[in-house]
């Protein structure tokens, strides 16, 4: 075979193979035509989706976008049974299958395609309540805060450091049962909770439920307690029971944990005087005018004074 030959016959089965690629690419091409329309989950239409169409027997692949009314058309496909996806941002994709026959004008295609529903941080949405809720217990505007701690907790049952809220907010309307329910809860959830211990001891005594009230708050080691305000509430608790001697202590770890806090020596000073120690409410008294000379209390400890001396 010459080499000429040889060339000639190269060149023709080049052009048989490019023929048959050629043929396989345009094997998807024919006289069918699809279309139809896209909407939304309220039967909005859907612009500028894709409507990508394959045909699988041939490998053929086409694509066009709906347009503002969300409609759609594809002409020119060969028969059989065509895949058809809808895709856009924000969609749940959708994948359906039609067979087209040509010469037959099959019915619109009609796809709805649901919203992408965006996941929801949990920890984000806890913290947004919260904040919420905060701003609306400040305003002094218990119920609507509850609702929110409440529709919390719905949601996010395991959510347990959210009940002594709950139960602040029941305790602001005066709803003591509720809020005792709600900070036993907590407790169980976190018998070691000092916080939640401190308030529910509390709020027993407030109710009359002294005994138990008492020995939650006693069981309280001073050095887990680090708010010196809430040590001298939690007296303040006992001392409107009538009960100067137990309220003392929590006034004395007052003022060990914060020498310089005023209202410590304040109550401390009028404890002290229910119990007749009047040298030791003299001394508490001068502190608390000497660090807080302007505070509301001020007047009463200077008239007190001067009974005194």
């Amino acid at each position: 075979m010459t080499l000429r030959r040889a060339a000639a016959i190269g060149l023709v089965a080049a052009v048989v193979a490019l023929d048959a690629v050629e043929a396989s690419a345009q094997a998807w091409r024919g006289l069918g035509r699809l279309d139809g329309s896209v909407t939304d989950a309220e039967g909005e239409p859907v612009a500028e989706v894709a409507v990508r169409a394959y045909l699988p027997a041939a490998a053929g692949r086409t694509e066009v976008t709906t347009d503002e009314e969300g409609e759609w058309a594809i002409g020119g496909l060969a028969g059989g049974q065509w895949e058809l996806d809808f895709t856009k941002d924000g969609y749940v994709a959708r994948q359906i299958s039609v067979g087209l026959s040509e010469g037959v004008r099959p019915r619109p295609v009609r796809v709805t395609l649901e919203r992408v529903v965006p996941a929801v941080d949990p920890n984000a949405e806890i913290a947004d309540g919260l904040v919420r809720a905060a701003d609306l217990m400040n305003g002094g505007r218990f119920a609507e805060a509850r609702a929110i701690y409440l529709e919390l907790l719905d949601k996010y049952p395991e959510a347990h450091p959210i009940h002594p809220l709950v139960a602040r907010a029941y305790h602001g309307d005066g709803l003591i049962d509720e809020a005792i329910e709600h900070l036993r809860t907590a407790l169980d959830a976190d018998p070691e909770n000092a916080a939640v211990i401190v308030l529910l001891g509390g709020i027993l005594i407030e109710r009359g439920d002294t005994a138990e009230g008492r020995r939650m708050l006693e069981s309280i080691e001073a050095d887990r307690i680090s708010d010196p305000a809430v040590l001298v509430n939690l007296g303040i608790t006992v001392l409107n029971q009538g009960a100067a001697a137990e309220a003392l202590p929590w006034f004395d770890r007052a003022v060990t944990r914060s020498p310089e806090y005023p209202d410590a020596y304040y109550f401390r000073g009028v404890c002290h005087l229910q119990l007749g120690d009047t040298a030791a409410a003299v001394a508490d008294l001068e502190r608390f005018v000497s660090l807080a000379p302007d505070a509301p209390e001020a007047d009463a400890a200077r008239g007190i004074l001067e009974g005194l001396r």
